[in-house]
C-alpha cells in the first residue's frame, strides 16, 4: 500500500521505518470463538471497535497506553467539543 501511494520509509515493520500501530484486547468476548487463526481476522473486521484498542503508536511514538491518551488533555478536549456543539446549535437555531 505504501509503495502504491509513493510513500517511502513506511509499509513494513523494520528498523529505520516509520510505524503506526495499534494493540487490541483480543480477550474480549467479541472475538470468541476463534477455532482457527484466520477467524481472528474476520473478528477484527466485523467485531473490533475503539473499545478494543489498548495502545496506539504513531510514527513510532506511543500516544495511547492502556486506553489512556498520552498526548491530549481529554477533559479539555471534551469540554471544547461540548462548547463547539452548543455554538453550532445556536448558530443553526436549534
Amino acid at each position: 500500500g505504501a509503495t502504491a501511494l509513493g510513500l517511502d520509509g513506511v509499509g513494513r515493520l523494520a528498523a529505520g521505518q516509520r510505524a503506526d500501530m495499534i494493540r487490541l484486547d483480543i480477550e474480549d468476548p467479541a472475538f470468541v470463538p476463534v477455532t482457527r487463526p484466520e477467524e481472528l481476522v474476520a473478528h477484527l473486521a466485523w467485531s473490533a471497535g475503539a473499545r478494543h484498542v489498548t495502545d496506539v503508536w504513531v510514527d513510532g511514538a506511543r500516544v495511547v497506553e492502556d486506553g489512556q491518551c498520552l498526548t491530549i488533555d481529554m477533559e479539555r478536549a471534551v469540554a471544547e467539543g461540548h462548547e463547539r456543539g452548543r455554538r453550532l446549535a445556536r448558530a443553526s437555531g436549534t
